[in-house]
């Protein structure tokens, strides 16, 4: 089976197939324990799954390469001998557990498949790209294989964006292959920014040469980071806040002259390496984050140090409560993926989603809180809330629903088969509406009633209300100074279908409503 890979550059509609990888709109999902919390979890719990070596067979076949993706027929019947298996578990621990199907699929990720080759730089493949207008090319890609690699453990991945014109074979050599940790226990990767490969200016292209990687070797899915080189600092940390914030376990600088900041910086743990000891950048996210981020300057056991960094790394931890911002377009959005959460669509369109997230255990409930959210997708699993009772999902105050929500297995690999996710598990979600946010008066739309306009039927500056005659016009079927004007009730009957009795018609007022539910002459229409 073909790994599912995707990235946020074609449209929020479309799923392009470009060689061996499935290119989908989204980035980024998550949830509490990383790959090697679950590993050692899954091996050392007391948690005893019920016929745990069955169904670690059977998910081998389903993504270690035995069975293709596309085989709708062949991965239904394994579906089914999953769900036989679980179905003798009378509770229900295999769904309770989501750490063991993290575990078990992604040690098992390359089963039946071959990993790139180990203990050399390769520098002559190239890895597909498409573009955000849709078209695709080629571009080089230059990786190192850990020489104690193993497909049955994952390794950590660090992709490193240098800047245009540097030798980027030269580089990996010089550098990371240089250093023993790295060049025995992790995946290297190197790509250079360029014209066909414009990452300051199209940043979800960072995508592909992580997903490359994933397709050539078992990578921890929650050990990725993401390293900018001088110039190139600046697009990585556009790629780290506007397109894989929640994807990443790290971001590494080196040499920075600006800092890139959002809410989505806190995300991850960052790593700023330079000459000065004072460097601005660092200091930024030191202040961000002081636990977390690290500033350090360059010299002798520098190299060594940023590698103790990152094999002392926990990995990518979603949090319970996290803030989410991604810009939307006509037909992408920057970072749909919050961790646990995929914005579907926006209310609002060309306008930025900024949202939290919470998920509250001892109350049981999920709230999503802030601006132009619109349609979404909301996750869960045992980690999070209590599936047993009934979950409260809430969005800007408004309960949505409350219920029990039932696991199922199909959505642990629905999630990992759509969205490349194999290092985080959910076991059930909800697809929901934010309720319509409540326009500020200043803000209304041309026509709309504002400061003293009518509204909900109320007549303004002495127009009609409730049947009241409106400059002079005839009320109640009256004439105005007792003469007849074309098409104006005479002897007090209606003419032509001409008012009658306070009715109205062709749209005029009648108490105060309108007819076919528009408005006329910008007059307020239903409220606004």
């Amino acid at each position: 089976m073909r790994r599912q890979t995707f990235s946020p550059g074609t449209k929020s509609s479309a799923i392009a197939v470009v060689g061996v990888a499935t290119i989908a709109c989204a980035l980024s999902l998550g949830a509490a324990l990383s790959v090697g919390d679950a590993l050692a979890g899954a091996k050392g719990s007391t948690v005893k799954v019920p016929n745990k070596a069955k169904i670690e067979k059977a998910v081998a076949k389903l993504v270690g390469g035995d069975v293709d993706f596309e085989d709708t027929v062949g991965r239904a019947k394994l579906f089914q001998q999953i769900d036989k298996i679980i179905s003798k578990d009378r509770k229900g621990i295999a769904l309770r557990t989501p750490g063991f199907w993290a575990a078990t699929i992604q040690e098992n990720a390359f089963a039946d498949r071959k990993s790139g080759k180990t203990k050399r730089i390769v520098d002559d493949e190239k890895m597909d790209v498409i573009y955000a207008d849709g078209s695709t090319k080629q571009v080089p890609i230059v990786w190192y294989g850990a020489s104690a690699y193993s497909k049955k453990n994952p390794a950590k991945l660090v992709v490193t964006l240098l800047p245009k014109g540097t030798d980027a074979k030269a580089w990996l050599e010089a550098n990371w292959k240089a250093d023993e940790v790295a060049s025995k226990q992790w995946i290297l990767a190197a790509v250079v920014e360029s014209d066909d490969f414009p990452v300051s200016d199209q940043p979800f292209l960072m995508a592909h040469p992580f997903f490359h990687m994933v397709n050539t070797f078992n990578v921890d899915a929650n050990q990725w980071y993401l390293e900018g080189i001088g110039e190139a600092c600046t697009a990585a940390q556009k790629v780290a806040t506007e397109g894989m914030p929640g994807r990443l376990a790290g971001l590494i600088l080196r040499d920075p002259k600006t800092a890139v900041i959002n809410v989505n910086s806190s995300r991850f743990a960052t790593y700023v390496l330079s000459d000065a000891a004072t460097n601005p950048v660092a200091a930024k996210y030191t202040e961000l984050n002081a636990e977390r981020n690290v500033a350090a300057t360059k010299g002798e056991g520098a190299i060594a140090a940023l590698g103790a960094w990152i094999a002392g790394n926990t990995g990518r931890v979603l949090p319970t409560s996290y803030e989410h911002v991604t810009e939307t377009e006509e037909d992408r959005i920057s970072a749909p993926w919050t961790g646990s959460l995929y914005l579907v669509s926006p209310a609002k369109r060309g306008e930025p989603a900024e949202f939290k997230v919470t998920y509250e255990r001892e109350a049981n409930q999920i709230s999503i809180d802030g601006s132009n959210v619109g349609e979404f997708v909301i996750y869960m699993n045992d980690d999070l809330v209590d599936m047993d009772q009934e979950i409260a999902i809430m969005c800007n105050g408004s309960e949505l629903v409350r219920k029990t929500f039932e696991r199922d297995l199909k959505e642990i690999f629905e999630t990992a088969d759509n969205w490349g996710e194999y290092g985080h598990i959910y076991t059930a979600s909800y697809r929901g509406f934010a309720p319509a946010e409540i326009q500020p008066e200043a803000d209304a739309e041309e026509g709309a009633a504002k400061d003293g306009d009518a509204k909900d039927g109320d007549a303004k500056d002495g127009d009609a209300k409730d049947g009241d005659a409106k400059d002079g016009d005839a009320k109640d079927g009256d004439a105005k100074d007792g003469d007849a004007k074309d098409g104006d009730a005479k002897d007090g009957d209606a003419k032509d279908g001409d008012a009658k009795d306070g009715d109205a018609k062709d749209g005029d007022a009648k108490d105060g409503d309108a007819k076919d539910g528009d408005a006329k002459d910008g007059d307020a229409k239903d409220g606004e």
